[in-house]
């Protein structure tokens, strides 16, 4: 009898066992696959399971995050603006409704009853027009600029000042320009005075301490930090200058000195060569920078001789010094919401010290530096008050820097609220009656200017009396205005009247008697804020007044509000549309990007319910013959 040993009678179930438990956790495997993907709905679980298609939702998912920021910025900037314009719609309905009120009193002899209500009515407009001023949307305010975390427009001294700062709010648009979603309320209201724009470059000179950010270059687009070659011949030899992290003037010198010592020296507006004898220096740039351009020195230049290099154009900024503007500061009376103040700038060291020490008065002035980086600006901030910029004790300082408010290059079309200066063609205007009682007259026609005015009443008193004349005339020694000064020695009284009606005298300022040598004129070229709020107050005072001349100004001022808002509305309406197109073009490529990532990442439910279906048999086959074979020796197959 043959007898088979245990161990090889269960070979064969051994190793169907082996085989069937691969092919079980291969289909398990898989099954579990399957369940993940259809309760997560994910094609893939983890980068393993397709190394490309990650790597593509990686990039695909990257993108579509950072547009949906963009969107959802668009979306936040396109309903920002919508509520821009509609305020500006209302805004535009009342002004409408108070320039009806307005032209509704001109010629209508309407009772004092009448001009009180109306003169309420108008109070009502303006006090709605302020809570347009200041309308917020979601702790954003929308007409205060770049400033939108506080109101723009508060009440002060018996007005209002307009606290914003610049154009509008930026915000990541994703756009190729940057877009403001907020507007100023100086575009919309007028809510800030622009007269004062500064009448002279102040044109600094460059010191050591000039930093190169400040300077605009010798080709105009500034300074950028670099390498340097200079070559001296003889003997031919090649220095090379680093210059990568000098920060002002004093780098620069400091660094060429160590170069080529007594060659380069600081000139008032940029570098100068002081080329040996039978010398010549060479300087040329190194590597991709224009340095040697930029400061004005790139070239040869053979000695001897001092050669200046280009003008660096040093630019008016808060940190220039007073010493580098060739100036010496003294006394400026300020004048605004019914206060008078003479600051001494004397302490002054640099241009920042000027601007706050006017701030600091906290009278409504606001001192800017200009765009064009080389003047003063001077604001007035607050509605309802005119400000007036002069001299005191006889003193220049306003006049140096550029920001006195009537000077002789102001126009005369400033005069008067911008109601300007009425001089008649081919006709004398005013008539001057000195103290000795002699007396001349003064035509004005053509003069456009102060200084014009000046001129002419000069050239009128030498016509009359011999140069040089008994009257002298100027700015007033202190504060503004035109003033007389009568040399004759007379008793009587230095009169200014009319001649043939004009209103000129008037307008200047100019009509008055005194009984001392020296009349001084009224100044009329103070700077208001063309403004709604100023032309609304204004015109209820003129209701109360009655005063129709006022009202018929003011109507065509209000016009001007409407004409103001209206543009506004269309500066806010484009930056809409530009958003809303935007919106469009992002929401369409998103959609793109979002079908290719679910191809690539979400499960196709049918495909895998019946693959998990089919798994499901061949696991329970699977099983059944795993059973079966298990229980198998080699007599059953010998059988």
């Amino acid at each position: 009898m043959l007898t088979i040993p245990t161990s090889l009678g269960r070979f064969p179930s051994l190793l169907g066992s082996h085989l069937m438990l691969r092919n079980l956790q291969g289909t398990q495997s898989s099954l579990m696959q399957a369940q993940i993907q259809l309760a997560t709905g994910r094609s893939l679980s983890r980068p393993s399971d397709d190394a490309m298609a990650a790597r593509s939702l990686l990039s695909l998912d990257a993108v579509i995050s950072q547009r949906m920021r963009h969107l959802g910025n668009l979306q936040f900037a396109d309903s920002t603006l919508a509520t821009v314009d509609s305020t500006i719609g209302e805004l535009s309905d009342l002004l409408l409704e108070a320039k009806g009120i307005a032209s509704g009193y001109l010629g209508s002899g309407q009772e004092a009853s009448m001009a009180e209500a109306d003169a309420t009515a108008i109070d009502a407009i303006l006090d709605q027009i302020v809570s347009l001023a200041n309308h917020s949307r979601d702790g954003l305010f929308l007409f205060g600029g770049a400033a939108t975390g506080r109101s723009p427009l508060v009440e002060f001294a018996g007005g209002w000042r307009y606290q914003g700062v610049g154009e509008g709010m930026l915000t990541d648009l994703g756009l190729l320009h940057d877009l403001p979603v907020t507007m100023s309320g100086a575009d919309v209201f007028g809510a800030l005075s622009t007269r004062i724009e500064g009448d002279r470059d102040l044109n600094p000179v460059i010191e050591p301490g000039t930093l190169l950010e400040d300077l605009g270059g010798a080709l105009g687009n500034g300074v950028q930090p670099g390498m340097l070659s200079i070559t001296t011949t003889p003997p031919g030899s090649q220095i090379t200058v680093d210059l990568s992290t000098a920060v002002d003037m004093n780098d620069v010198l400091t660094a060429l000195e160590n170069a080529v010592p007594g060659v380069f020296s600081l000139g008032p507006r940029g570098l100068v060569i002081d080329a040996p004898e039978q010398v010549t220096m060479q300087v040329a740039e190194l590597g991709d920078t224009t340095l040697g351009a930029d400061l004005g020195i790139l070239g040869a230049w053979t000695g001897p001789g001092s050669f200046p290099g280009g003008d660096l154009d040093p630019k008016l900024t808060e940190r220039t010094t007073i010493t580098s503007l060739g100036l010496s500061l003294g006394t400026i009376r300020l004048e605004n919401i019914g206060q008078v103040h003479d600051l001494d700038l004397g302490a002054a060291e640099d241009v920042g010290d000027v601007i706050r020490m006017i701030e600091d008065l906290d009278i409504g002035i606001r001192v800017e530096i200009s765009a064009s980086g080389n003047r003063l600006e001077v604001h007035n901030e607050v509605s309802g008050s005119d400000m007036s910029i002069g001299e005191f004790a006889g003193g220049s300082t306003a006049t140096q820097l550029g920001i006195r408010s009537m000077g002789r290059s102001t126009s005369l079309s400033v005069f008067n609220s911008g109601e300007g200066v009425d001089a008649l063609e081919g006709l004398t205007d005013l008539r001057i009656i000195l103290r000795d009682g002699a007396a001349f007259e003064v035509d004005l026609d053509g003069a456009a200017t102060v200084g014009a005015v000046l001129d002419a009443i000069t050239a009128a008193a030498t016509a009359a009396f011999g140069d040089p004349p008994p009257l002298s005339v100027q700015l007033a020694a202190t504060g503004n205005g035109i003033q007389l000064i009568d040399a004759t020695g007379g008793t009587g009284r230095l009169q200014v009247e009319s001649a043939n009606g004009s209103l000129a005298a008037d307008q200047l300022g100019l009509l008055a008697s005194v009984a001392d040598s020296t009349l001084t004129g009224a100044d009329r070229a103070r700077v208001e804020v063309e403004s709604v709020f100023t032309h609304l107050s204004d015109l209820r005072t003129a209701l109360l007044e009655g005063n129709q001349g006022a009202i018929g100004r003011l109507v065509e001022r209000i016009q001007d509000d409407i004409d103001r808002a209206a543009s506004a509305r269309a500066r806010a309406g484009h930056r809409s549309r530009m958003v809303s197109d935007a919106i469009g073009r992002f929401e369409s490529r998103n959609i793109t990007d979002e079908t290719i990532r679910s191809q690539l990442r979400d499960v196709d439910y049918t495909d895998a319910s019946m693959r998990f279906a089919t798994l499901q048999q061949q696991l329970q086959a699977s099983l059944a013959t795993t059973a079966r074979i298990s229980s198998l020796s080699l007599m059953d197959f010998l059988g």
